[in-house]
């Protein structure tokens, strides 16, 4: 499995130089980051997909496919508030609680695991 590493690598690094030389003179320094998430999703996918055949996972596609909608219905509604400062930190802070809470709220994630997630008070 760990031979699959390399290609993974690469993968990303092309696409990474590629999506950089593309994105950078249009968007600067978000065009940088956004082909970092897009190399590293290749990395993933090129990782995967033989994985997949060697060490099969069944995945609740339902559950994942709401996290994903739901990350990206927050991100959407910040990208659409007021672009001032105090609006955005505010937006931005919100946005993991608001995230957490909806996951639960949704039975996605269970509010127990939640709870194994903080620290214990001794």
């Amino acid at each position: 499995p760990t031979a699959f590493f390399p290609l993974a690598s690469g993968v990303a690094a092309a696409i990474d130089i590629g999506c950089t030389y593309l994105l950078v003179p249009s968007m600067g320094i978000e065009g940088a980051a956004w082909a970092k998430v897009v190399a590293y999703v290749a990395s993933v996918v090129t990782i995967a997909i033989p994985l997949s055949r060697i060490y099969p996972i069944r995945y609740d596609v339902v559950r994942v496919a709401t996290a994903v909608g739901v990350a990206g219905a927050i991100y959407a509604a910040v990208l659409t508030l007021p672009s001032d400062d105090t609006t955005q930190i505010i937006a931005r802070t919100l946005a993991v609680p608001v995230y957490v809470a909806l996951l639960v709220l949704l039975r996605v994630v269970a509010m127990s695991t939640i709870r194994s997630l903080m620290p214990s008070r001794r």
